[in-house]
Parts: C-alpha cells; structure tokens; sequence
C-alpha cells in the first residue's frame, strides 16, 4: 500500500468514526415522544452548533464561502474571514431567508433554486441565524 492510499484509508476511517459519532449524538432527538411537528414544508433541522460545511479544512479560515440550502436545512462551512464573499445556494424549490439572531447584521432573501450574495461581518464572532419563513432552520456563521 502507498502513502496516498493509506492516507486516504486513514481519512476514510476518520470519517467513518465523525460519521458513527454524530449519528450516535443525533439518535435521542428521533424519540417518538416528542411533540416536535416534521412536515415536508418544516422538517427537523440540526440545532445551533451543528455546522456540517466542508468548503475549509480544519484550522483555516476561508476568503470566500458558500453556504447551501437543501432540505430546510443550512450546510454552512466552518469558518470564513471578516468581510469575505457569501454565497447563498438556496436547493429547495420554496423561499428562505438568512438572518442574523441579532438584528441588523445580515438579513438576506434567497428565492427558491436561486442563489445571492452578501459580504460576511466584519467583526470576528459567532453569528447564529435561521429561516424567518422556517424557525427551525438555524445555523452559526463564524468569522475569524
């Protein structure tokens, strides 16, 4: 075996082991208990601190990002520089918004299968959001 293909098998179990780890996390939430509503026009979507983005590697910060929307949910990368370019794909064929928890800092529209862009805060911090249209959409924007 190669050092690329060793390499790429450590990256796969890697993977494997995040992968079992946040099924593991996500599982109770599942609970037939809960009096949570997951209707095809508002299904469950990941909580506050859940990014799931790939668009950086670890430890780096990226000068541009995007961020997708697919199945009322937020797939946002893990961090982005202060004013950088943010793109918004929206994949779902209903309107969403981006809006900032704290008013004022971002509060963009984006038309069902259309993208827009905005630039990114210019203060590092944590910027949590949701879908003013969908409340259970919520992610966090980092700047660094």
């Amino acid at each position: 075996m190669n050092a690329t293909t060793a390499g790429a098998r450590r990256w796969r179990v890697r993977f494997g082991i995040v992968l079992a780890a946040v099924t593991l996390a996500v599982l109770p939430a599942c609970d037939s208990s809960d009096d949570v509503s997951t209707t095809p026009e508002a299904p469950w979507t990941a909580p506050y601190g859940t990014n799931t983005g790939t668009a950086t590697t670890p430890g780096s910060v990226a000068d541009a990002m995007t961020i997708m929307i697919t199945d009322f949910k937020f797939d946002v990368p893990t961090t982005v520089r202060p004013g950088a370019e943010i793109s918004v794909v929206n994949g779902d064929a209903v309107e969403h918004t981006m809006t900032s928890d704290v008013g004022g800092v971002f509060d963009e529209v984006v038309d069902g299968n259309d993208t827009t862009t905005f630039n990114a805060p210019m203060a590092p911090g944590s910027y949590p959001f949701h879908c003013t249209r969908h409340p259970d959409m919520q992610a966090i924007l980092v700047v660094e």
